[in-house]
């Protein structure tokens, strides 16, 4: 264990803040780095490496190197859980963020530690993705470069039915994040409804709509509106 996350858990095991040591923990994740922050802006203390709140990068077009405005940064965040005799890996945490007309973006970083998980999408392009199992990765680039997509719209909804599933991220709702995740899936919607044409193209944009529906509404009112969606487009 970092002798970050021992000490943070040692002050959280002291603290008369109710709730689980989890709980307790991501409270004083959440204070400190407040607390440090303001003090950093003050200038009377250097913010540590390992605790930065943020991290931050721009995004360009590979061929021109011009700005892109309006893409959407994600971070997901996972966990190893126990589940009887085995162990499953639950997304536990997304965090989104949008560029500006510099192409600039700022992510949250909580507790200091990159996603394990990170994907950046505009429609139009081919969508990045970088992936660690149960580690941070190691590195962001500062610059990102993103391809104009130029295959057909079949591949493209191939792509961004793929996209979609990579970053479900259910167990979100533990830490009040995953509606953070409502950006990226309603530009992936809005994209797939602009090129869809056939009733196959209907039934992916039926399948992107569920996942934005999920985020809107319980599960089976969301899968009770997907169902209805299928019927009509078999003309059931």
């Amino acid at each position: 264990m970092k002798r970050s996350s021992f000490s943070i858990l040692a002050l959280s095991a002291l603290l008369p803040f109710p709730g689980t040591t989890k709980e307790r923990r991501d409270f004083l994740l959440h204070s400190l780095a407040a607390l440090l922050a303001t003090l950093s802006l003050a200038g009377c203390v250097r913010m540590p490496t390992w605790f930065s709140p943020t991290f931050s990068g721009q995004v360009v077009e590979q061929a021109t190197g011009q700005p892109i405005a309006g893409a959407i940064v994600v971070g997901l965040w996972e966990e190893e859980r126990s589940a009887y005799v085995h162990s499953r890996i639950h997304c536990i945490r997304a965090e989104s963020a949008t560029t500006d007309a510099q192409g600039r973006y700022r992510l949250l970083r909580p507790g200091g530690d990159l996603p394990n998980g990170f994907y950046v999408y505009k429609p139009g392009y081919r969508y990045i993705e970088m992936v660690k199992l149960l580690e941070p990765i190691s590195r962001v680039p500062d610059r990102i470069e993103l391809r104009v997509f130029t295959d057909s719209p079949e591949e493209r909804l191939d792509g961004l039915l793929t996209l979609s599933s990579r970053t479900e991220c259910t167990s979100a709702s533990s830490t009040g994040t995953r509606n953070n995740l409502l950006p990226l899936k309603q530009a992936m919607l809005a994209e797939a409804r602009s090129i869809a044409r056939t009733s196959e193209h209907q039934k992916t944009v039926n399948l992107l709509l569920s996942d934005v529906e999920e985020l809107q509404m319980d599960y089976r009112a969301a899968s009770a509106r997907a169902l209805a969606r299928e019927r009509e487009r078999l003309g059931k």
